[in-house]
Parts: C-alpha cells; structure tokens; sequence
C-alpha cells in the first residue's frame, strides 16, 4: 500500500479539483454562454419565422376565400346580364317581328287599295269603251248623230241592267 499512497496525493488531488472547478468555470463562461445565447437567438428566430409563414399562409387563405368569392360573384354578374341580354334579345325580336307584321299588313293593305284602284279604273276604262262602242251602234242604227247628254244616259241605263 505503500506505493499506492506514494500515487495519491492530496495536494495533486486538491490541484486536479481546483483545475475541474477552473475549467468548468471557463467552459460555462467561454463556450457554454455564448452557445445557449446563439441558441435562444436562433430559435427566436425559427419561432419569428414560423410566426410569420403562418400569418402569410392566413393572409392567402383570407385573399383565396376573397378571390372565391369575387369569382362566383363575377359568374353571378354574367349569369345575370347573359338573362338580361337574352330578355333583351328576345324581347327586341318579339318588336321586330310585331313591326314586321304591321308593315306587312301595311302593304297588304296598300296593295287592295291598289288592286281596287286598278279596279275602278278598269270599270272606268270598260264604262268609257262601253259608251263609246254603244254610242257607235246607236249611231249605226239610228244613222244620225248622238248628243253626249244622250250617250252618258245610255251608258247609265246599260250599265244598271249589266252590272
């Protein structure tokens, strides 16, 4: 045990204590301070970070949900004025045919006045070469010459058995 003693010194020991203090001591202020405070720094920062995805994540959400609903309101509009456009569309052909119609009877109607125009002026035209063709018979008969009074009289009374 002799030599075991002679190993173990108490002033070494004491020495070897002092020195673990002085290093642990050195290490927590050198090494272990700046360490935990580079640390806190990054995980604020990490924490500052995450902070901030999720309040962009939460404005996108906010700005698709806005977009979502300016889209359906957009499809809303143009559902509408499509209706709109088709009410007007029909409505503005409902018009035109109506004005279609109108004007078709329109002629129509002028195309009977004309027709009965044409008509009288036929009959006219038949009464005038009716008269004329009776006055020439009557004048061929009677072999004298008729007054005009005479010859409207007779075409008068041809005219009333005839027609």
């Amino acid at each position: 045990m002799d030599t075991f003693a002679k190993l173990i010194n108490p002033s070494d020991i004491l020495f070897h204590c002092i020195n673990v203090v002085i290093l642990f001591v050195a290490l927590r202020v050198f090494l272990y301070k700046p360490v935990r405070k580079f640390m806190n720094k990054r995980d604020k920062m990490v924490t500052d970070q995450l902070d901030n995805a999720k309040q962009v994540v939460d404005d996108a959400n906010v700005k698709l949900t806005e977009a979502k609903q300016t889209a359906e309101d957009a499809k809303k509009q143009a559902a509408q004025l499509m209706t709109e456009a088709a009410q007007k569309a029909h409505q503005t052909s409902v018009e035109m045919l109506e004005r279609t119609r109108h004007q078709a009877d329109d002629i129509v109607a002028q195309a009977k006045r004309d027709a009965e125009d044409e008509k009288n002026k036929a009959q006219d035209e038949i009464k005038t070469q009716a008269a004329a063709l009776a006055v020439e018979i009557a004048r061929k008969v009677l072999e004298r010459e008729v007054k005009p009074e005479d010859n409207e009289r007779l075409v008068d009374n041809f005219l009333t058995k005839v027609g």
